[in-house]
């Protein structure tokens, strides 16, 4: 298969990294599974703007009491700005979480989270698809690592770090390791 491969694919520069990472046999573990979270970190700070984050965030005693968080965020917020699909699926998550009855913190985490992980199926949809067009027989082994890494990411951590900091939110790069320098580059 090509190395280059990833550098067509429609998604973003951040999630054309973690292809290019899951294409190298070497790449596979920490380096794909790192450029997998800033990834989606990254989606999240650029679709997640920091009112809306300050407006789910904020739990305040009688929208506990009485569930109705969605009504307070569709009252605040600008729900018919196409840049922002991230928040109205978080909307439609904590819409559905409500109507089953949840109480409104765990609602609006776990839509939060039902949002990400949306978002994640996606891009693995989008990038499964790129490689099974474009990458021949070769594709396998990448796709198989990408679906690994995808399903291991701690995505109600992220959910509950973007709610902790809220409109204060920003993705963290990883630090850069030293180079090893008995690694086989082979």
């Amino acid at each position: 298969m090509r190395d280059d491969i990833h550098k067509s694919a429609p998604v973003s520069r951040a999630w054309q990294s973690f292809m290019k990472h899951c294409n190298r046999q070497a790449d596979r573990k920490e380096r794909a599974a790192q450029k997998a979270y800033t990834a989606i970190s990254n989606d999240c700070y650029n679709e997640l703007s920091p009112k809306f984050l300050s407006d789910i965030s904020q739990k305040s005693a009688q929208r506990m009491l009485f569930g109705t968080a969605t009504s307070e965020i569709h009252s605040s917020h600008d729900t018919t700005n196409k840049a922002h699909v991230l928040e109205k699926e978080v909307i439609a998550h904590l819409e559905r979480r409500e109507a089953f009855g949840e109480d409104a913190t765990t609602a609006i985490e776990g839509a939060v989270s039902d949002a990400i992980k949306s978002r994640l199926n996606s891009n693995l949809v989008a990038i499964k698809g790129h490689w099974k067009k474009h990458g021949g027989h070769g594709a396998k082994g990448p796709i198989e690592a990408a679906k690994k890494i995808i399903a291991a990411l701690p995505v109600n951590k992220l959910a509950k770090e973007i709610l902790s900091e809220g409109s204060n939110f920003k993705p963290k790069r990883p630090r850069r390791q030293g180079v090893d320098l008995d690694e086989d580059l082979r």
